[in-house]
C-alpha cells in the first residue's frame, strides 16, 4: 500500500466519523426542537383556554345571558375541541338548542364555528381556521383531560361525547354531561405535552365561577419521558 493509498483510506474513515457525528447531533437537535414545539403548544393551549373561560364568564354577566364552553372528545378519553357558545336565555341548559355558535367571519362558503382543537385532522385556534399550533405532522402536540372534583377517569365518558360548562349572568358555573346536569364542586382541565415531559398546566373552576391556573412539575397523568 502506497502512502497515497493509506491517506485516502484515512480520509474515508474520517468522513464516515464526521457523518456519524452529524447524524447524532441532528437527532439530538430534532429531539429538542420537537420537545420545545410540544412545550410551547402546552403553554399556549393553557393560556388560550384560561382566557376563553374568563371571557365567557364576563360575557354572561355583561350580556345577561347564559354562555357556554362546549367540550367534545374523539376516540380517546381526552378533550379534542373546546368551543365557546352564547345562550339564548339567561338560565343554563344542557340542550344544544339553547346554544348559538360563534363563527369565523364569513369570507367563504366554508363557515365554521370558532373553537380550540387538539385533533389530528382539525387545525383550528380561536383566531385561525387552519393552524399547526397544536397539531404537527398529523399528531396532536398536547393532551387535555377533564376532571370533575379531581376524579379520574374522565366523567365525560359516562353518557355522551359532548359536555358543556355554562356560566349564568350571576357568575355561577354549571356542568352538563350531554343534557344531564352534573353536581360538582369544581371542574379541572389538566393539560400535558404529548411526550415532552411529565409537567402539567391545570385550570380549575369552582361552581361559583372562580377560575384558577397552576403548574405542576410532575403529574402522574402526563407522559413520563
Amino acid at each position: 500500500m502506497t502512502p497515497h493509498q493509506s491517506r485516502k483510506g484515512m480520509t474515508l474513515v474520517e468522513l464516515m466519523v464526521v457523518v456519524a457525528i452529524i447524524c447524532v447531533l441532528a437527532g439530538i437537535m430534532g429531539f429538542f426542537v420537537s420537545g420545545r414545539r410540544e412545550s410551547n403548544a402546552q403553554i399556549d393551549f393553557s393560556n388560550e383556554l384560561s382566557t376563553l373561560l374568563q371571557l365567557q364568564r364576563a360575557r354572561a354577566t355583561s350580556m345577561n345571558v347564559a354562555t357556554y364552553i362546549r367540550l367534545t372528545r374523539g376516540t380517546s378519553d381526552n378533550i379534542e375541541t373546546v368551543e365557546p357558545r352564547i345562550g339564548v336565555v339567561g338560565v343554563c341548559s344542557g340542550s344544544q338548542e339553547d346554544q348559538v355558535e360563534i363563527r369565523y367571519e364569513q369570507d367563504d362558503e366554508d363557515i365554521q364555528a370558532i373553537d380550540l382543537t387538539v385533533n389530528n385532522n382539525l387545525r383550528r385556534t380561536l383566531d385561525s381556521k387552519v393552524s399547526n399550533k397544536y397539531v404537527y405532522n398529523n399528531t396532536a402536540l398536547t393532551k387535555v383531560m377533564l376532571l370533575i372534583d379531581s376524579e379520574v377517569p374522565n366523567p365525560i365518558n359516562l353518557n355522551s361525547n359532548a359536555a358543556s360548562i355554562c356560566f349564568q349572568p350571576n357568575g355561577q358555573a354549571f356542568f352538563f354531561n350531554g343534557v344531564n346536569y352534573v353536581d360538582m364542586k369544581n371542574v379541572e382541565f389538566r393539560i400535558c405535552a404529548r411526550s415532552a415531559g411529565p409537567g402539567s398546566y391545570s385550570i380549575s373552576m369552582s361552581r361559583t365561577g372562580n377560575i384558577q391556573t397552576f403548574q405542576t412539575v410532575s403529574d402522574p397523568l402526563c407522559p413520563q419521558t
